[in-house]
């Protein structure tokens, strides 16, 4: 099988994960997702059956990431589907080279080599973290007011520490010829994140609600830092995570009041959106850090 059917498989993949999380509550259905697994392996296996080693490699790289990702999403750094995602995505794309044939040699060795899942999960968090800032700056203003979100800007030592890391940047990169591109990518990037760490507390009450026991399901993500620490002891003992498992919920039904409230993390940003950017940028460009550099 040719090659790109690889690349416009991952990129409808991709873009059909997008579409769920944005539409459909941030949850993308465990059927598809399985599907979508199974069809990424036949298609890696139909890509790459000549060379054996690859697909040997490129299954090792696959059960690696999930292996790796559980532990993550048991702490709610990243959800369940997000790794299933980018495990699939890995499974079509093991090891590719920019589609740019203007960048420069030592660009293409380097992305040659290494797996391309690392390339989706770095450039994934680059393009989350301004995904971040256009998803909530609007609701935050419309919610708090321009006026008061700007009274609760206050310069601080790591605010100055960040804006000159970013004018040494932009010094560097007037005189050793980075280019137009990464010197944007790399302004929008430490613009959002300053805004993004001014904002963090009105950021935090966008997206936590408190939800009735009976209400609470699987994969929500309990906001631990707005819980007694007399009831996380209580949670603690239950052996109960920030990420729910359908074996908290049970948990929780058993032991707690229905009725009683715990704050939960809601309306998060749809990453399966910074995903797809970040596979497509990657096809293109490769590696976003590379590319900087």
């Amino acid at each position: 099988m040719p090659i790109h059917i690889a690349y416009i498989a991952a990129l409808i993949f991709a873009a059909v994960y997008a579409l769920f999380d944005v539409f459909n509550k941030r949850e993308i259905p465990s059927i598809f997702a399985y599907i979508i697994f199974i069809l990424s392996i036949a298609i890696a296996f139909l890509s790459y059956y000549t060379d054996a080693s690859i697909f040997i490699i490129d299954l090792l790289i696959v059960a690696l990431l999930i292996a790796l990702g559980y532990p993550l999403s048991r702490t709610a750094l990243i959800g369940d589907g997000d790794i299933f995602e980018i495990a699939t995505l890995s499974a079509l794309l093991p090891f590719i080279k920019p589609l740019d044939f203007n960048l420069p040699y030592w660009i293409y060795g380097i992305n040659g080599v290494l797996p391309f899942a690392l390339t989706i999960i770095i450039n994934s968090g680059f393009f989350g973290i301004i995904l971040t800032l256009i998803f909530y700056l609007p609701l935050a203003v419309r919610r708090f007011g321009f006026s008061s979100l700007a009274r609760s800007i206050k310069p601080d030592y790591i605010d100055l520490a960040l804006l000159l890391s970013y004018i040494l940047f932009l010094f560097v990169a007037t005189f050793s010829g980075i280019g137009i591109i990464s010197t944007v990518i790399m302004s929008i990037i430490f613009i959002s994140a300053i805004i993004l760490r001014k904002l963090e507390v009105y950021i935090e009450k966008l997206f936590i609600r408190h939800k009735r026991v009976i209400d609470i399901k699987e994969g929500d993500v309990l906001a631990i830092d707005h819980i007694s620490k007399e009831k996380m002891n209580e949670l603690d003992s239950l052996k109960i995570g920030r990420a729910i498992t359908s074996s908290d919920v049970r948990k929780l039904r058993e032991r707690l009041n229905l009725q009683e409230e715990l704050p939960v993390y809601v309306n998060g940003v749809p990453f399966s959106v910074a995903i797809l950017i970040g596979l497509a940028f990657g096809i293109v460009y490769g590696n976003i850090i590379i590319l900087i550099l």
